[in-house]
């Protein structure tokens, strides 16, 4: 939404290729996301026509252009910031301010109406400031005027423009203009050298002068939000609903989620590379022969965290021997926690010990389990594990309140995989936030050795919406493909694979150039042999493999969009 009123502002019609363009995504990300602004009612969109937003989707685009320059005048005039570099910074930042830092931002700035680069704040309901100007083309030679707003935010446009004095706020003369150069010359002050600048250059400097158009004099399109909403009262009895169904501390974030889901940071100058969330730009390259590839692997892969972040997940603890009476003790911590799902994409999760999925619990078939729940959170849980055991063990009528703690104890059986999660009210959400893991039981005589993996397939609704943005195993996307899993040639692997995925029904596991023997939930029972097995949420089975030879071997969910938005790896089989 922001892409499109900005293009509009700049006179650019926002069509889809344009849109593509500005954010540098491919065009199918932009068709996925064009169709669910519309469903949301902000955006207008005919086939082969520029994209339109309605009176509500204009109020939210202003509302993050509002962080945006606010964030841009704090990071300059509170912290120092030259202005060449608050743009990017403020990219990153608009996503992540709630509706009270902005106005605290706003207050302790006095209410400002104009950014470090002279481009005008909007106010709190969606109107632009306004005030005379010029292009700076425009003035006669020999008359001074002074800077009011610099359109183009590129680092190296704005350093040129600060080595030379060219600053909003600062009064210069225009002596010439030369039409058949195509050159406007300005000086700053008298005694200081002439500036000869192209007017191409020229004509991204805007100076006081005559005014713009009065709103009702301008076209619809152009006005402001509640120019809009005054004149349409159907859009204006909508939108507050709409606002609050994205969620006013989302807004920008649902943005950054429809856009793209992956960021790269770091790029040159700072700027803030958008990768295309369908991964034809991220992981597949742009179909272009020159950069046709089936897929990227390594270092080369968008991917968060370092090395070992999933390892405690990944590798489970190891099996212990049958023991008739032993006890096992474990504590769980309902906690609040920004997890980087994608790089530089933050989600605000609940999660058990720090992370999504939970910590691994392993025991023997036969053990006492006994789990302390401290709910270190702002909201009840409770805990709920797959298995047998009594009803007062299930986690479904004891509330787990906040600052509260609640022992669970069962008998471990039967042997298997079973996952436990949250079970308040809306489970929807306590799932879709984080609260899940995986316990892993061994029979008593034990199975064979073999290298043993945790997976759990998992998703995270960013922008809140009821469609997942990004799809993981262990809650990273695509961070077994920058980091894949080393395994030796003939070893046996055994994977314990969970699906606690929420908003969608199945997720599935396709494994490249072999098979495996899958067993659903426990050993006990039927195998299948196959590369590919499907699980509903809350389903999960045992995966069991050799690889004959050395490579690189692709895993993933046969679901395409999941894949393509972060559920891929790869085993790397070594000698």
């Amino acid at each position: 939404m922001k892409c499109i009123w900005t293009l509009e502002e700049s006179g650019e019609e926002p069509t889809g290729s344009a849109i593509a363009a500005k954010l540098e995504v491919s065009p199918a990300s932009v068709t996925g996301m064009g169709r669910k602004l519309v469903q949301l009612g902000l955006v207008e969109q005919e086939p082969y026509r520029p994209w339109r937003l309605t009176a509500s989707g204009r109020l939210l685009a202003l509302e993050i252009v509002r962080h945006h320059r606010l964030l841009e005048l704090f990071l300059a005039r509170s912290l120092g910031m030259g202005w060449d570099r608050i743009h990017a910074e403020a990219e990153v930042l608009e996503h992540h301010i709630s509706e009270e830092l902005e106005e605290l931002i706003a207050t302790a700035l006095g209410d400002p109406e104009f950014d470090p680069h002279g481009h005008p704040i909007p106010t709190r309901d969606g109107t632009m400031p306004t005030r005379r100007m010029r292009s700076i083309l425009d003035v006669p030679a020999g008359d001074v005027a002074t800077i009011v707003q610099v359109r183009g935010e590129t680092p190296e446009l704005l350093r040129y423009l600060d080595e030379h004095g060219l600053l909003v706020g600062t009064a210069v003369t225009v002596v010439a203009h030369e039409p058949v150069a195509g050159t406007t010359s300005v000086r700053v002050r008298g005694e200081d050298p002439l500036v000869v600048m192209g007017n191409d250059l020229a004509s991204r400097i805007d100076v006081d002068g005559d005014p713009h158009p009065a709103a009702g004099d301008r076209p619809a399109s152009e006005r402001s939000a509640a120019e809009r909403l005054a004149a349409d009262p159907a859009e204006r009895g909508s939108v507050e609903a709409r606002i609050i169904a994205v969620g006013a501390a989302t807004i920008a974030l649902l943005v950054a989620a429809l856009a793209a889901v992956l960021f790269v940071q770091g790029a040159p100058d700072g700027e803030r590379r958008i990768l295309a969330a369908d991964a034809h730009a991220a992981m597949h390259g742009d179909g272009s022969s020159e950069d046709a590839r089936s897929a990227m692997i390594g270092e080369q892969v968008p991917a968060p965290g370092g090395p070992h972040d999933t390892d405690d997940i990944l590798y489970p603890p190891p099996a212990q021997p049958y023991e008739p009476g032993r006890v096992r003790e474990f504590t769980l911590d309902v906690e609040e926690t920004m997890l980087e799902v994608a790089p530089g994409l933050k989600f605000p999760a609940w999660t058990f010990n720090g992370s999504a999925p939970g910590p691994v619990l392993r025991v023997t078939e036969g053990d006492r389990v006994r789990i302390t729940l401290r709910n270190k959170s702002t909201q009840p849980h409770t805990l709920h594990s797959h298995g047998i055991h009594t009803s007062d063990q299930d986690g479904v009528f004891e509330i787990v309140a906040p600052g509260e703690e609640h022992v669970y104890e069962f008998t471990a059986g039967p042997a298997g995989v079973m996952p436990y999660h949250c079970h308040v009210m809306p489970l929807k959400k306590h799932i879709g936030k984080g609260l899940y893991g995986t316990i892993i039981i061994d029979p008593k005589v034990p199975r064979p050795k073999a290298k043993e993996l945790t997976m759990v397939m998992n998703a995270f609704d960013t922008d809140y919406d009821g469609e997942n943005e990004v799809y993981a195993v262990n809650g990273k996307a695509f961070y077994y493909a920058k980091y894949p899993i080393k395994v030796k040639r003939g070893e046996l692997v055994r994977i314990f694979l969970t699906n606690m995925t929420e908003n969608d029904p199945i997720n599935s596991f396709h494994l490249h150039g072999n098979f495996f023997t899958y067993w659903p939930v426990t050993f006990d029972n039927p195998s299948l042999y196959t590369d590919v097995v499907s699980q509903i949420q809350g389903d999960r089975g045992i995966i069991e493999a050799r690889f004959p030879s050395t490579g690189e071997y692709m895993f993933h969910a046969h679901q395409t969009e999941f894949g393509d938005l972060g559920w891929m790896g790869f085993f790397e089989v070594v000698a």
